[in-house]
């Protein structure tokens, strides 16, 4: 990112020196006519050339300008998992490719849900992705502008959406430990039913597993999770499912399923 943001002030750079010296040179040229200097001075020409100068500088300016998550006011906000509210295209394009206005809710990691808008530039095949609950890693500043964040470390955005749903009471410290440290071990459903109760709009079940450690051995564990009507069919009896657990407590084990 530092090379990219280094090119751009560059080339803005060397834009200023062109701007100037189009106008610095109006100036020097009379000095070598025979006339009276305020004689030789082209008032018109000046103009005009402040103007092309200008004209350049803009277009250097524009054509060199980083994209927004690298840009100076992005570079330390925080970053957080932006959910795609709806999409439109602004009309302009770069090198062919469409900008798009992206309208985003953002969960922050102190468990805040903020709504801004992001501009970013997208190719022609990646925009039949941008359908309405589609994730993207985002910088966010308070002030509701936003900007999409490829260059996100992966871990840094997992961080930040454990962060947001502890905050939110989706997850607690324990369950983000046992999946950020947790032994990846396979365990067979030996029943399963629903408690009847409801968290997060989703159905809460009750499960008994079998777990095997990587030893060969097995121990057995309960656990209740709230379930997507979708995860359903992974967690039916009979069912081996990935898991994770710490091999100091066994006591909680998290299960991982296609959905939720």
């Amino acid at each position: 990112m530092g090379s990219i943001i280094n090119g751009y002030r560059q080339a803005r750079g060397i834009g200023i020196v062109i701007f100037l010296g189009v106008i610095v040179l109006q100036f020097i040229v009379p000095l070598f006519s025979d006339g009276p200097y305020l004689e030789s001075l082209d008032p018109l020409g000046i103009l005009i050339s402040t103007g092309v100068g200008l004209i350049c500088l803009v277009a250097i300016w524009f054509s060199f300008r980083p994209p927004a998550h690298e840009r100076r006011e992005f570079q330390d906000a925080p970053l957080g998992v932006g959910m795609l509210v709806s999409a439109r295209a602004t009309g302009t394009s770069f090198n062919d490719q469409p900008e798009i206005e992206l309208v985003l809710d953002v969960d922050t990691p102190d468990g805040r849900s903020i709504r801004g808008t992001a501009h970013t530039i997208v190719n022609q095949g990646e925009l039949a992705q941008l359908t309405p609950g589609s994730t993207f890693p985002v910088r966010y500043r308070e002030d509701g502008r936003f900007a999409v964040a490829p260059d996100a470390e992966t871990a840094d955005l997992q961080n930040s959406l454990y962060a947001s749903q502890i905050a939110r009471g989706m997850l607690t410290e324990q369950q983000v430990d046992v999946a950020t440290r947790g032994t990846d071990a396979t365990a067979v459903i030996m029943a399963m039913q629903p408690t009847g109760e409801i968290a997060h709009g989703q159905a809460v079940l009750h499960l008994d597993l079998r777990v095997n450690r990587p030893d060969g051995s097995s121990f057995d564990a309960k656990r209740d999770m709230p379930a997507a009507p979708a995860a359903l069919e992974d967690l039916q009896p009979g069912r081996i499912v990935q898991v994770r657990y710490l091999p100091s407590d066994e006591t909680y084990v998290a299960i991982s399923t296609r959905v939720g």
